[in-house]
């Protein structure tokens, strides 16, 4: 019974509003005037409640855009970390994919922590480091110098990039070698060695590289009726240091050194050939 009686005044309240109802009859916008004018409320006030609701919706709109599109700029900008190497003193680091990296003193290596193996797997050099590369064929591993890019997917190899000269030496693997800007490239396999000098429109190769090119890593020097000056730029190599001799130039030293300090080194060299290498004074 109850529920026919709700139906029932349902009912006749619809008839009510159907009866009564006039298109246009039931405007909000008199219906506020109306009330406005009761209330003391003028309608400039209204207009100007009813903008400040609209602009603050499109401020935060527009703030939350911003924000988003400075998250999305911020993601596509390289984050640089940068390591360097004391005067004498040999650096190691791994990146991130398990890359290891022997930088020599006084070098400087950076690459893009943010980016860094997403496509390539980039790194920059200033100096000298060796590298022994965690082989991925999907990612290559790209070191860029001031004037040449070295290529690789997995492999151990040493680049030298100096002022004027960049020099790679391959101990495993292969290795693409070219010139920044340029499409053709250098291949080099295990025992070879390229440089390119500045000016010089090609990369140059040697099939009998120098043996103590990796001396200041290995801490071995290996000498095969070498001459004098020779010795001792390869000593100068090995300990990252620089010397002075006197003595007869022409003289030739056949010998193997390894794990020896520079003043042991100094040593053999002087009394083997007679002659008197000294270390120079470090700069100041």
């Amino acid at each position: 019974m109850k529920a026919d009686e709700q139906d029932k005044r349902r009912e006749a309240a619809l008839r009510f509003v159907a009866k009564r109802y006039r298109p246009g009859a039931l405007d909000p916008d008199r219906a506020w005037l109306r009330f406005a004018e009761a209330q003391g409320i003028s309608s400039l006030k209204r207009v100007w409640m009813r903008s400040a609701y609209v602009w603050t919706v499109a401020a935060s709109i527009a703030l939350l855009v911003s924000l988003i599109g400075f998250y999305q700029w911020q993601q596509k900008q390289p984050d640089w970390v940068t390591f360097t190497a004391e005067a004498q003193q040999v650096k190691r680091l791994t990146l991130p994919d398990q890359t290891e990296i022997s930088l020599a003193g006084g070098s400087r290596l950076t690459y893009d922590a943010r980016h860094y193996g997403q496509e390539m797997r980039l790194v920059r050099l200033e100096g000298k480091a060796f590298f022994e590369v965690w082989h991925d064929e999907a990612r290559p591993f790209r070191v860029e110098t001031a004037e040449s890019r070295v290529t690789v997917l997995g492999t151990r190899f040493q680049v030298v990039a100096g002022k004027e000269q960049t020099t790679v030496d391959v101990v495993s693997g292969k290795v693409g070698f070219a010139l920044r800007g340029k499409t053709d490239s250098v291949a080099l396999t295990a025992g070879l060695q390229a440089y390119y000098t500045s000016g010089d429109p090609r990369i140059k190769v040697t099939e009998q590289p120098n043996p103590n090119e990796l001396a200041w890593l290995t801490h071995r020097l290996r000498f095969e009726e070498t001459p004098l000056p020779q010795v001792v730029a390869d000593l100068e190599q090995a300990y990252q240091t620089t010397l002075s001799y006197s003595g007869d130039a022409d003289k030739r030293l056949t010998a193997t050194l390894e794990e020896l300090t520079l003043e042991e080194a100094l040593q053999v060299v002087n009394e083997t050939l007679d002659v008197r290498i000294t270390q120079n004074p470090p700069n100041p």
